[in-house]
């Protein structure tokens, strides 16, 4: 009598089913890793219009300095005859409504911001119009794509004894390298005269 063969003693086609499940997990992984790819992506993105958001930010806050410089002494005229310090109660008070109420600029088609100013409450009872304390906050919100924001504030002072306005020097175009007067650790060397055989 012949035994018949039992179903599981046939190991025809065993390679086939071990060829699909392999190639099925390895699509599983490729999908994997295109989902993260495509997540980091998508995040270094958001973190780019974001960081510009900021910068736009920073153009606002750049823009109101600016304004409030060119009209510090302006606005002043009273005080500095009299002996006194300069405030902020010109650009608070509403005599200057592009100061007062704030303005926005469209920067790049993508960019824009909103800048505004406020007293910082110095006087008991608040009275958001008079500054005693001669500082005000310069607020400015940065828009962009996707729904990108940032806010920058910076308090400053008013003051006549620089270049710039007290409290926001440090954010004026400070820092090692960025202007003609920084402060590097070191010189830079100047080696374009010289051979290359010296090195």
């Amino acid at each position: 009598m012949k035994k018949g063969k039992t179903p599981l003693g046939n190991e025809r086609g065993a390679m086939l089913v071990i060829a699909v499940l392999v190639l099925a997990l390895l699509t599983v992984i490729g999908m994997v890793a295109t989902t993260t790819s495509t997540i980091e992506l998508q995040i270094a993105a958001n973190e780019r219009n974001h960081q510009k958001a900021v910068y736009a930010a920073e153009s606002g806050i750049s823009h109101m300095v600016a304004l409030l410089q060119s009209r510090l002494v302006e606005g002043n005229q009273a005080n500095i005859a009299s002996g006194n310090p300069p405030n902020w109660n010109f650009a608070i008070d509403g005599s200057h409504p592009d100061l007062a109420s704030g303005f926005s600029r469209q920067l790049d088609g993508h960019f824009s911001y909103f800048t505004q100013i406020r007293d910082n409450d110095d006087e008991s009872p608040n009275n958001p119009v008079a500054d005693t304390d001669r500082l005000i906050f310069i607020q400015a919100d940065g828009f962009g794509p996707e729904g990108a924001t940032a806010r920058v504030e910076v308090l400053v002072e008013a003051g006549l004894t620089g270049g710039s306005l007290s409290g926001y020097s440090a954010q004026a175009g400070g820092g090692s390298g960025k202007n003609s007067d920084a402060n590097d650790t070191e010189a830079i060397q100047d080696t374009s005269s010289r051979d290359l055989g010296d090195i």
